[in-house]
């Protein structure tokens, strides 16, 4: 026999034994959850999501009075203040040149020799 005969035979005996027993083998569906929804109308609609708006803006607000000119608040001064500790300077190291790449002695063109 060929070897497409016998693929094709192999094929073709599991799809009849499916058709025929497949059925025999079936589970009971999964368990799922159903949500419960409400239609409501539009005005319905629209009377919740006017509820649910920000409040409109106040078109005057009250600023706070300035301070007195005599009461201002104590500051203390740029020399007071701890300074932060700096790291030491670093110089960077002088730069290197490169490594030269190795050189190769090339072979030199042999000259043609003549024909005998």
């Amino acid at each position: 026999m060929n070897t497409g005969q016998i693929i094709s035979a192999a094929g073709h005996a599991g799809l009849i034994l499916w058709a025929v027993l497949g059925g025999s083998f079936s589970s009971d569906p999964l368990p799922y959850e159903v949500t419960e929804v409400t239609a409501i109308s539009a005005e319905d609609y629209a009377a919740l999501i006017a509820a649910e708006r920000a409040p409109e803006a106040v078109a005057s607000v009250d600023t706070p009075d300035p301070p007195e000119a005599g009461a201002a608040p104590s500051v203390a001064s740029r020399a007071d203040a701890p300074r932060p500790e700096r790291p030491p300077k670093r110089t960077p190291p002088s730069p290197t040149p490169p490594p030269r790449p190795p050189t190769r002695s090339r072979p030199r063109p042999r000259s043609p020799t003549p024909r005998r």
